[in-house]
């Protein structure tokens, strides 16, 4: 990696792709459609500036053929120095395989992040594997001044959770700010999602699932010790709020505070607002298990 974290340096690109799993689900020209191709991709071609593609997986070692005819039919040319790259004639595509499995490491993540900046990087696994924990922790070992920069720059799986070989790559391109930054979902403060409601709809499935989540635990949480405190017995789940032995209504109202405030947030993804409300005022009316399973499913699933 050394090798290449020197010649990255060296040469540096405006964009690195870098990539992990990504041998072609087919070897046949007829058949490897934008939507299946993970080595150039769509978002890839599109791209302004120059850019670098890092291929790691070990099933290209067959097919070395393969891989030269391809490049070829895309305007690229074999480099004279390395039998594992390709450079286009116009000089803005670098590609480089590696015909081998990688190896995970904060490490390395970290070296190749800073050896990026302040250019932009995109990391992808196509395998299967989260990297969720990857894009928290490389973030956090990057020192504290360079962290606003990493969060515009670097984007740990720009399908946000949604990766596999089967990844269409005709649709999934990072998402970018108003600024042209990439939108790090994980590293976004809680407090601050709802400014980027509405501007991605990608992004707003993301949110409302982090609302949906929460409305779920904070009513599940809560009416859990409002029904044990019915029936008598001590609270289940513990809350600065009030204690184990509280007045029941006490706990309903508390636990309606929450569920509002993300009832609020919840409002801009056709979360039925006007029967929660309902619900809400009425609650004396309903069985408490039927008030609560009906409660529970208010919150919608956005579809892609």
């Amino acid at each position: 990696m050394n090798v290449l974290f020197n010649h990255m340096k060296e040469n540096p690109v405006d964009l690195t792709y870098f990539a992990i799993g990504t041998s072609f689900r087919t070897y046949t020209f007829e058949e490897l459609t934008p939507a299946l191709d993970q080595v150039f991709p769509c978002f890839l071609r599109e791209f302004d500036g120059t850019s670098r593609a890092i291929h790691f997986d070990p099933e290209f070692s067959k097919h070395f053929y393969f891989l030269n005819e391809y490049f070829s039919r895309k305007g690229c040319m074999k480099s004279n120095t390395k039998d594992n790259t390709w450079i286009s004639r116009n000089g803005k595509f670098e590609f480089i395989i590696f015909p081998e499995e990688f190896h995970y490491s904060l490490d390395c993540f970290k070296e190749l992040a800073l050896t990026c900046l302040p250019n932009k990087l995109i990391v992808q696994d196509f395998t299967g594997r989260s990297l969720n924990d990857t894009c928290i922790q490389t973030y956090y070992s990057v020192s504290p001044d360079l962290r606003s920069l990493y969060k515009k720059k670097i984007l740990i799986d720009m399908t946000y959770g949604d990766s596999s070989c089967m990844t269409n790559m005709e649709e999934t391109y990072p998402i970018l700010d108003k600024e042209g930054n990439f939108v790090n979902f994980l590293l976004i403060k809680h407090n601050e999602l709802g400014l980027y409601i509405n501007q991605n709809p990608k992004l707003d499935i993301l949110i409302n699932n982090v609302f949906r989540k929460e409305f779920k635990k904070i009513l599940n949480e809560h009416h859990t010790n409002y029904r044990r405190r019915m029936q008598g017995s001590n609270c289940l789940f513990s809350f600065s709020e009030y204690d184990s032995m509280s007045d029941p209504e006490i706990i309903f109202t508390i636990m309606i505070e929450k569920l509002q405030n993300v009832a609020n947030m919840l409002s801009h993804f056709n979360f039925p607002r006007e029967t929660f409300d309902n619900y809400v005022k009425n609650y004396r009316n309903y069985d408490m298990y039927k008030w609560y399973t009906a409660v529970n499913n208010l919150p919608r699933d956005l579809q892609h």
